[in-house]
Order: structure tokens, then C-alpha cells, then sequence
């Protein structure tokens, strides 16, 4: 679970956390830039064990204090995994946002001539779609929105694109809800519609010049369970038309039928394995198939729930 940004920070933990981590880092590029040795996320930032707290935003806490809800810059050197504190700087939304425009990051908005908005107003309020206004003009539509909505016919405009759905479609839905034979998934599958907009549609939030809206509570169709498929066994299924002790067997031996494995029973050396393994990178889940335990042993262990006296 990732921490929210602005929570505040403890500067001792933030300090233990930079200390290690900076004994353990390099430094690279054109400004010597100290570079996060840990996990990156996908907008290339440092990412701590500290809840998933950004490297920077701890390296600012621990030589200075707490940003609070002011955001973490890379001021001098514009580089996402450097996490000197020299580099950094706070600053509001306005000032990353101006970073992000000096340093070539930002694409300028798209505007539109007046000829093009006039033009993109003349097709709109002759009945085309703003989508269709927007592939004709090569313009991306939300431009077109933006620059050319105000000179929009509200009576042309409105209602110009046709239902998804027809009026028989809504009643046979409301009809098949309301009797139990369709879910709402089942009916926003059928429809071709989102989940929401079909139990709008038969609560009649939308479409209520139709009739006969769903006035009940929520329909509820019992699933019929699936019972394991291995020989001479009743449990249901839950993986593959298999229970999940069968489902285990096949996943650690291939076979069903096979011989139950024998669990593994925990020791020091073991939980200082799972430990050492944690702290590698493996998940885990990973962790459990390799040693032969529940993913729930594994968390435990990890997060010294259990076992705790157990030092490394």
C-alpha cells in the first residue's frame, strides 16, 4: 500500500533509510548525480520500502525537513532516480510544472485557427459528430471540444449521437433483471454497455419513458458450483475444474493423484532464508513455491508478525 505523498515524514526514518541506501548507490551523468539503487517505478523515480515513498521526497526530509504538501523538485538536475539532496529543491505545482516547460518535458497545447473553429462549428451544428468534426479537420477531438464548443447549437447539438440502446432493448432488460434471468453483468455484456450505465438503465435513472424499471432490491442468481473434476472427489472447484488441494498437487508435481507433499515445518534457518530472499527481491509468492509454504506463512515471517526473535 502506497503512502500518501503529503503524509508527514519522520526525519529519523527517512535519515536510516537515505544512510544505507547512499552506501549502496553510485554516482552517474553530467551532474554526478547520486542514483537510487532500489526499485524505480514507471515514471523512473526511486522507490523506498517506506510505504513506497519517493527516494527524493525522504532524501529532502532527512537533510532538511519535511516538504509537507509542497512537492519534491529536481531542480538542478532534471533526473527522476537522483536522490541528492543537493539537486533537490520544494516548490508548489506551479514551479514543477514550469521545470517541466524548461526542460523540454511539456508539450504545448494544441490550438485551432479561427478559420478551423469556425469551420469545426459549421459541420458540428450541421448534424457531425465532434469525433467525426475532429477526423476531418486532423485535429484531436478534445481540441476541437475546447476551442469550438462555445459556438455550439444547444438544439443541435444535444442528443445528436444515437442510443446505444433502443427503447425495446431497456424493457427486455428491466423484464430479465427483475424475473432473475440476467445479471447486470450479464445485461451490460448483452447491451455492450458499462456496468454502471446498465444498472442505471433498469433502475430507470436513464430511460425512464420507458417503463417498467427494477423497483426491488438487487437480484441475486445463485451459481451453480463446479465440483472437482479429480476422480472420486466432491470438493468444488476452484482452479482449473479442480480443488484446491488437487490444484496444489498438479501445480507442485503435475499430477492430481499424486502423493500429498509433505509441508515443511519452520525453523531459524528457514525464516532467516525467507527473510534473506525477501530482501533480494523475490515476492512472496514467489518465496512460497520455492520453500513449500502458504503465501500467508511467508507475509508473516516477512513482516515479523512471527517468529520475530529470530535476528538477520
Amino acid at each position: 500500500m502506497t503512502r500518501h505523498p503529503n503524509r508527514p515524514i519522520d526525519q529519523r526514518i527517512a535519515k536510516a533509510i537515505i544512510e544505507e541506501a547512499t552506501e549502496r548507490a553510485v554516482r552517474g551523468g553530467p551532474h554526478e548525480c547520486l542514483l537510487w539503487p532500489d526499485r524505480i517505478d514507471g515514471s523512473g523515480y526511486g522507490v523506498t520500502g517506506w510505504g513506497g515513498a519517493r527516494a527524493h521526497r525522504l532524501a529532502y526530509a532527512a537533510a532538511y525537513e519535511d516538504p509537507g504538501p509542497l512537492l519534491v523538485r529536481h531542480l538542478k538536475c532534471d533526473n527522476p532516480p537522483c536522490f541528492d539532496y543537493l539537486h533537490l529543491a520544494v516548490g508548489t505545482d506551479a514551479d514543477n510544472m514550469a521545470d517541466k516547460v524548461a526542460a523540454g518535458r511539456s508539450r504545448p497545447r494544441r490550438t485551432m485557427t479561427e478559420q478551423a473553429v469556425a469551420e469545426a462549428a459549421r459541420l458540428v451544428n450541421g448534424g457531425m459528430t465532434t469525433a467525426d468534426a475532429a477526423a476531418l479537420l486532423g485535429v484531436p477531438q478534445s481540441t476541437l471540444s475546447r476551442s469550438a464548443s462555445h459556438l455550439f447549437d444547444p438544439h443541435v447539438t444535444v442528443g445528436r449521437h444515437e442510443r446505444k440502446v433502443s427503447d425495446e432493448d431497456v424493457l427486455a432488460a428491466r423484464l430479465d433483471y427483475t424475473n432473475g434471468r440476467a445479471t447486470l453483468q450479464q445485461i451490460a455484456k448483452r447491451l455492450n454497455v458499462s456496468w454502471p450505465s446498465a444498472q442505471n438503465l433498469v433502475l430507470g435513472r436513464t430511460y425512464a419513458h420507458v417503463g417498467n424499471a427494477h423497483l426491488g432490491p438487487p437480484v441475486v442468481i445463485p451459481k451453480t458450483l463446479k465440483v472437482c473434476s479429480a476422480k472420486g472427489c466432491t470438493r468444488p472447484a476452484v482452479a482449473n475444474d479442480l480443488c484446491h488441494p488437487h490444484y496444489d498437487r498438479v501445480r507442485l508435481s503435475g499430477d492430481a493423484h499424486a502423493d500429498k507433499p509433505l509441508r515443511k515445518r519452520l525453523n531459524e534457518d528457514l525464516v532467516r532464508e525467507i527473510r534473506l530472499l525477501r530482501r533480494e527481491g523475490y515476492s512472496q509468492r514467489e518465496i512460497a513455491e520455492r520453500i513449500g509454504m502458504s503465501t500467508g506463512t511467508v507475509e508473516n515471517v516477512v513482516a515479523g508478525r512471527t517468529w520475530a526473535h529470530v535476528d538477520g
